[in-house]
């Protein structure tokens, strides 16, 4: 990403040079239209003013144009991928609320606190404890003391084994012949 923006700002940097030296061109076939100047050096002025102006076009095509279109595939890649998301939560909609019910119920069974209950549901979404920290508006060492107790009380080991615990009679192997397996 940061190579892109370097690299687009670098084009614009160099389409505004040329343009300003095309710009002091003008002005100077202008004064030298108005001194008399011999007719090559004028056309020597033109040839080089179209050379700038042939470059910005060069610039445009072959580094601007490309850009933005990738620019614009990616977008709509990202329009997609928040639809398919959308889609997928339409989907869950009717579990989602009872498998909710379920992991506050298992939360209560640990006798996780309100704050420990909230900071396992966002490990659960995936947040990194600095993020968790941000969103519930406390100390990162906080959120590690909390992030600890959990393991404790449920006697999981870690973040893969919580969302494991959650998750694995939910998602199955399927088997080349149409069923699934469960892995343990």
């Amino acid at each position: 990403m940061f190579a892109d923006n370097h690299t687009k700002r670098q084009n614009w940097i160099l389409t505004e040079l040329l343009m300003i030296i095309i710009a002091l061109l003008i002005f100077d076939v202008w004064h030298d239209l108005n001194h008399g100047v011999s007719a090559t050096h004028l056309y020597l002025e033109f040839i080089c003013g179209f050379m700038g102006l042939a470059a910005i076009f060069i610039i445009w095509h072959q580094r601007i144009v490309p850009l933005e279109g990738a620019l614009r595939t990616t977008e709509g890649k990202r329009l997609a991928l928040e639809q398919q998301l959308d889609e997928f939560r339409r989907s869950i909609a009717p579990f989602a609320a009872n498998i909710r019910h379920e992991v506050v119920r298992q939360f209560s069974v640990w006798n996780l606190t309100a704050a420990e209950k909230e900071t396992a549901f966002l490990l659960l979404k995936g947040l990194s404890l600095k993020d968790i920290a941000v969103v519930r508006n406390v100390s990162e060492k906080t959120v590690k003391q909390h992030n600890l107790t959990i393991y404790q009380k449920s006697g999981l080991a870690g973040r893969a084994e919580l969302s494991a615990f959650f998750l694995q009679d939910l998602l199955t192997i399927p088997e080349t012949d149409g069923s699934t397996k469960s892995v343990s």
